[in-house]
């Protein structure tokens, strides 16, 4: 049987508890109403504690009975994630404490649910309320830490840890271990602890020291308490003093347990244990991580662990309150944590990084520890090992993104983590984001000289959103001409009342152009073929794949455009694979007499290994447009097959070579036109541009030499006075 099939849990249906085994509910059996722990002959030397399921039950006269009872129910497969209310709640893997609580649970529910059909009556009535839809805010912070590389560290111990190392040796009673009482054993207080108490690993030990009660289990470590040097310890005393236990907290906490179930086994009596006296609290944590590194019932550290760990050894070597914000740590302090966990420092940065967050962040990271560990996050999957184990524990790599981002963004993304706002996935594609826009967000604001990105938000509104920023960040942005036009852009749209001046772009082969802001209306095909020097457009190449509909508005615009120009020309689009039918029958009705299908085939940079399908083709259309309907020699790109190997990348739909093979197979480059699509519901910008300003710097830029042609091309344009392109079309036409 699989693990998956062993897992079972209790379901409510009708105000009743069911029990569910390998995800199917249990059939001929009517509504639990008890539990109890019962021992089990397993195998013929061994009795283990199961339990024992007690339902409602109806003895039907000369008909099928219903079950009664179901044995053998083993508490470690009990998936308290899979089950309802307050059956969820359950966090015990002991049998006896699991029975008492399902039991309690069912009682519960048997009481209120009289009650609770009532209620349900009446919400049933309710409309229910709509989910607010939730968005990812745009507000970053300017002031981040970026991490630096570090030189490679040795693993050797530091003096520091070795004089730590040497103090606890010189505080150790003797070379010898003595058994206390088990009543004698106390937990320590916080600034003592390594960890706090693992409930569900006392539980497993629980099992452990039933099935092996004679077993050869480490020492521990102990404290004496209220006695600070060895000379005031009286060993003919031994069993009156107090030990605190700084190493093997869950192994005593489990023999209590069994102490207290079995008074009477001499197996549960005490614990073999190491004396040590008059350590500091530096100390006393040191010794506890030792033998937790060390024992035989080791008890692995968490990435929460490992955080709190090192937190706590910041406040302690400070002397801050751990109630404030975090302090500046001190010189010996990544040694101190590397020797506590028993790992070199160089793998440890991103542990020491969330270690010194702020107190918010703090609060929200123990707030989605607890809520990742009870199941209750966003889009969270747990596996059934997590169960069988207890409980799932959050990775140092699900947090990754984060240690590469300030206090103020780690906190944004981790509340909206605990608000279930955004899946821990979600968090970190949001946090690649941050890092990536945050050079270009500190570049702007320090060109408007101001205090925080909050006021270029409130400024600039949607024209600094994240899409935009994304498209700057890259590296030596800063120079980069398109930047330099983005930040002239924002400049202008400052003072509401200037006029922007147009921006001459250069194009390919030579070519000038410009973007205008027009609807498809406005394309009046008579004025356009007055245009001096042009000769329309032989090659049109668009990308359409994020939206079809603009297909047919940049089709029609460019076949109207062409008409008196050309007696032959072509377009390219590039298309989802999905939309091809679609987008061909809108080149067919405009008129294109031969229609092609392609498609790119992204040869991938790097294998990913597990991971799922991906999208390898990027597809097109090539419709050919010709007075005589005829393929001339011009339409042959000399390619024998429709699929054309290029270098792609995963996080690149339509990478350049693509536009680059559609214009380099092309004879007639002279009237080549490229657009990526447009912002603002306009398709026909980036057409327009190339086909208004082709000449204009033959006819109008070197005669003139205008201060004012400046220009912006994406999905950005420039404001401009109403008459301004007719003053320019009166300048070409003298």
């Amino acid at each position: 049987m699989s693990r998956s099939e062993k897992l079972w849990c209790i379901k409510i249906e009708s105000n009743k508890a069911y029990l569910f085994k390998g995800g199917k509910k249990l059939q001929g059996a009517r509504h639990i109403v008890a539990a109890t722990a019962v021992e089990t002959n397993v195998r013929r030397d061994k009795i283990k504690t199961l339990l024992k399921i007690e339902f409602d039950y109806i003895n039907i006269n000369g008909g099928k009975e219903n079950i009664q009872f179901v044995n053998g129910i083993n508490p470690q497969y009990f998936n308290r994630f899979g089950s309802d209310d307050d059956f969820q709640k359950i966090d015990t893997k002991d049998p006896k404490e699991l029975a008492e609580q399902i039991t309690t649970a069912a009682d519960k529910l048997s009481i209120n649910s009289t009650s609770t059909a009532r209620t349900n009556a009446t919400s049933s009535q309710r409309t229910p309320e709509t989910q607010r839809k939730r968005s990812l805010s745009r507000t970053y912070s300017v002031d981040q830490s970026t991490s630096k590389k570090k030189k490679k560290e040795t693993t050797s111990t530091s003096q520091y840890v070795k004089n730590i190392q040497v103090r606890c040796n010189e505080c150790r009673l003797d070379d010898s271990t003595h058994f206390i009482p088990i009543d004698k054993f106390v937990i320590p207080p916080k600034e003592r602890q390594i960890r706090e108490v693992d409930e569900g690993f006392v539980s497993s030990l629980k099992t452990s020291l039933k099935d092996h009660p004679e077993g050869n289990y480490e020492p521990l470590f102990v404290l004496v308490k209220d006695v600070d040097t060895k000379e005031h310890f009286d060993k003919t005393k031994l069993g009156e003093y107090q030990y605190e236990v700084l190493g093997g907290t869950h192994l005593t906490l489990a023999t209590k347990h069994l102490n207290q179930e079995s008074p009477t086994n001499k197996y549960y009596k005490g614990r073999i244990a190491r004396i040590y006296i008059g350590l500091k609290d530096e100390e006393a944590r040191w010794l506890g991580a030792m033998h937790n590194n060390t024992g035989s019932c080791r008890h692995g550290l968490s990435y929460k662990d490992e955080v709190e760990i090192c937190r706590t050894q910041l406040y302690q070597t400070t002397g801050v309150d751990p109630s404030g914000e975090p302090p500046k740590p001190s010189d010996t302090w990544r040694d101190m944590c590397s020797s506590l966990l028993n790992k070199p420092k160089r793998n440890l940065s991103e542990v020491f990084t969330m270690a010194q967050s702020s107190g918010v962040v703090w609060g929200h990271f123990l707030t989605v520890n607890q809520k990742y560990e009870n199941g209750q996050l966003k889009d969270q999957k747990i596996k059934n090992s997590e169960i069988v184990k207890g409980k799932p524990l959050l990775k140092q790599w699900q947090l990754k993104e984060l240690c590469s981002l300030g206090n103020e963004d780690r906190a944004f993304l981790l509340q909206k983590v605990v608000n279930i706002e955004m899946s821990l996935e979600e968090m970190n594609v949001a946090g690649k984001q941050i890092k990536l826009v945050k050079p270009v967000q500190e570049a702007i604001v320090n060109f408007f000289k101001m205090e925080r990105w909050d006021e270029a938000e409130t400024k600039f509104g949607d024209g600094v959103s994240v899409d935009k920023l994304l498209r700057h960040a890259v590296k030596a942005f800063e120079a980069s001409h398109s930047f330099q036009n983005y930040l002239r852009h924002l400049k202008n749209m400052l003072s509401s009342d200037e006029v922007t001046a147009l921006d001459i772009f250069d194009g390919q082969q030579g070519t000038k152009g410009i973007a205008l802001n027009l609807n498809v209306q406005d394309v009046n095909q008579e004025a356009a073929s007055k245009l001096p020097n042009y000769d329309g457009a032989f090659l049109t190449i668009a990308n359409v794949t994020e939206n079809k509909e603009i297909a047919q508005d940049v089709v029609k615009a460019v076949s109207r455009l062409n008409f008196t120009k050309l007696t032959f020309f072509n377009i390219v689009l590039f298309v989802d694979i999905k939309d091809i039918s679609t987008v061909k029958d809108v080149l067919k009705k405009e008129g294109a007499f031969e229609i092609q299908t392609g498609h790119f085939f992204k040869k991938q940079k790097n294998n990913c290994n597990g991971s799922v399908l991906h999208n390898v083709l990027t597809s097109f259309l090539i419709g050919h447009w010709s007075v005589s309907n005829t393929l001339s020699e011009e339409h042959i790109t000399g390619v024998n097959a429709n699929v054309i190997e290029i270098n792609g990348d995963r996080e690149i739909h339509l990478p350049l070579e693509a536009y680059e093979w559609c214009r380099l197979d092309s004879d007639d480059l002279r009237c080549g036109v490229l657009t990526d699509g447009c912002g603002m519901g306009n398709p026909l910008s980036p057409v327009l541009a190339n086909i208004f300003m082709a000449k204009l710097e033959a006819d109008v830029v070197r005669p003139f030499n205008p201060p004012f042609y400046d220009r912006y091309v994406d999905d950005i344009f420039s404001k401009r006075k109403l008459d301004e392109p007719d003053r320019l079309l009166e300048k070409m036409n003298e």
